[in-house]
């Protein structure tokens, strides 16, 4: 039988999927002083340059956190101050599927290849898709509005 070294040897392997575990590079020191986080969601974002991203969407008080899956894809912050717009559904999928979409005056990026650097603030255009893989919009919304 499995022995309890082998057992735990074996654990983070057999938890993982394709014998590869996802490093998550999100933490909670990338958030502003005084921000809050509350919940995440898994999404697919549609972004306005026409890339399809899956990753997290990560839930805070003053921000949304896009943690793309893909490393070498930076994380993608949101400061609600910045935000001008959150609209329910989205124009280039189905309005059946749960998605929003948000307008933003500028975007800080950060951790691209999973390297801690200053961030990158850039101005932003047209909009930023983001469909709810597995939850609800009438769970996701009264946390962001």
């Amino acid at each position: 039988g499995l022995g309890l070294p082998c057992l735990a040897a074996c654990w983070p392997k057999m938890m993982s999927f394709g014998g590869q575990r996802q490093e998550h590079r999100f933490n909670l020191l990338l958030l502003d002083e005084h921000e809050y986080y509350f919940d995440d969601v898994g999404v697919t974002y549609l972004a306005p340059d026409g890339g399809k991203h899956k990753g997290r969407l990560k839930i805070c008080s003053a921000s949304l956190f896009f943690e793309p899956d893909r490393n070498e894809i930076p994380i993608s912050r949101f400061p609600f101050k910045q935000v001008t717009c959150i609209v329910p559904g989205n124009r280039s999928v189905t309005q059946a599927m749960d998605a929003f979409s948000l307008q933003t005056k500028k975007v800080v990026f950060m951790k691209e290849n999973n390297v801690d650097a200053p961030f990158v603030e850039k101005p932003s255009e047209g909009d930023h898709q983001f469909v709810l893989n597995h939850s609800g919009l009438e769970k996701f919304m009264p946390l962001v509005m």
